[in-house]
């Protein structure tokens, strides 16, 4: 019997645990991707690329998957309604150490209006890399945190025995909110906007 992965679940239609969720709703689509609005969004807009195959990072993903990543986030950051910036922010982990992320499944948080946030984690965590090309994120081997802004070269910082949802703590308390743990807060009036968002953004991609 397989180890249960709600993003799994979420993807393949079998919604395991809890049924269909709004938060299942599939946004956008590509071969090794698809767009799911995040639970508990700190921000309208907050969504999440997550691969189909269940990997632990984009560090795992191979060569050809990446750079359909790439292709996926330049397309999500010129639609005319996404403005302000978009973060781009992966609690990586590995098949042996998950670093402290949530869920081992490979998931992106983009969010949109928080571009400028993108070095909000260089006082905070030791640096691993900067990556010119974000295919470099394949010679991480260990956890990681990775962000990036589209003005912005991406970072990975070291992300070993950090608590789950280090991102989204770390954003919240930047932005003054408490409702930061989407399994105990997961804001089903942004999501609602979120979806619609992005389905407004996405109608003509």
């Amino acid at each position: 019997m397989r180890t249960f992965c709600r993003l799994c679940d979420a993807l393949s239609g079998q919604f395991a645990e809890n049924g269909i969720r709004r938060s299942d709703t599939i946004l956008f689509r590509t071969s090794n991707f698809v767009v799911l609005p995040a639970i508990g969004p700190l921000v309208a807009g907050h969504a999440m690329i997550v691969s189909r195959k269940h990997v632990p990072s984009l560090a795992g993903m191979d060569l050809e998957a990446i750079r359909e990543y790439a292709d996926l986030t330049r397309m999500l950051r010129s639609l005319p309604l996404i403005k302000d910036g978009i973060l781009e922010a992966e609690h990586g982990g590995t098949t042996d150490d998950n670093g402290g992320g949530c869920i081992a499944h490979t998931h992106v948080n983009i969010l949109p209006g928080l571009g400028n946030l993108v070095d909000l984690f260089t006082p905070i965590l030791p640096l691993i890399t900067t990556l010119q090309e974000i295919s470099e994120i394949r010679a991480v081997k260990e956890p990681y945190i990775f962000l990036c802004a589209e003005s912005k070269s991406g970072s990975a910082f070291l992300a070993r025995g950090l608590p789950s949802q280090f991102i989204r703590r770390t954003l919240a308390a930047h932005l003054g909110l408490t409702g930061w743990d989407w399994r105990t807060v997961p804001n089903p009036d942004v999501i609602e906007k979120t979806i619609n968002l992005w389905e407004s953004a996405l109608a003509n991609a």
